[in-house]
């Protein structure tokens, strides 16, 4: 599967970055899966002076990273890369509740895993979308090879749940 960056995508009414992540950034701190404050209608009231915590956000969807029908509020899944135990990762958000249990979305993960030759890890609905997040790979439930979920239960055993 080829990874073919879009001449030019753009978020339409998709808000998922404006809901789903905890962001600690004294301009903008809110709670995981609580709306923006500056989140309208119309979608962000500041985007054009958004902050520079917004700024950085890298939503897979937007970079090229599968079809359009992957964007995050049309598949449940928002997707995001990091650097866990130095080696790159890629993180699949389930802004849906069971949105991984999928057979198509777990089908497209494996194709990216194989694409991008990482490992992925499905963060299960209800758990904070988390920049710096301290993951320990002891709370990961393996679905299939490279590809492993944490869910509620296993973070609350003993990750931090700001």
């Amino acid at each position: 599967m080829d990874i073919k960056i879009p001449k030019e995508r753009e978020c339409g009414d998709c808000q998922a970055c404006c809901i789903a992540p905890y962001i600690d950034d004294p301009e903008l701190k809110k709670g995981a899966f609580e709306d923006c404050r500056n989140l309208c209608e119309t979608g962000c009231s500041i985007y054009q002076n958004r902050p520079q915590t917004c700024r950085a956000f890298e939503c897979g969807w937007l970079l090229g990273a599968m079809d359009d029908d992957w964007r995050p509020d049309k598949s449940g899944i928002m997707l995001t890369c990091n650097d866990p135990f130095g080696k790159r990762s890629i993180f699949a958000w389930e802004v849906k509740r069971n949105a991984s249990n999928s057979a198509r979305i777990r089908k497209g993960l494996a194709k990216l895993r194989d694409a991008m030759q990482m490992t992925v890890i499905i963060y299960e609905y209800g758990l904070p979308v988390l920049d710096n997040w301290l993951i320990h790979e002891d709370k990961l439930v393996k679905i299939d090879d490279n590809i492993y979920k944490l869910t509620c239960a296993a973070a609350k055993a003993g990750m931090p749940m700001t």
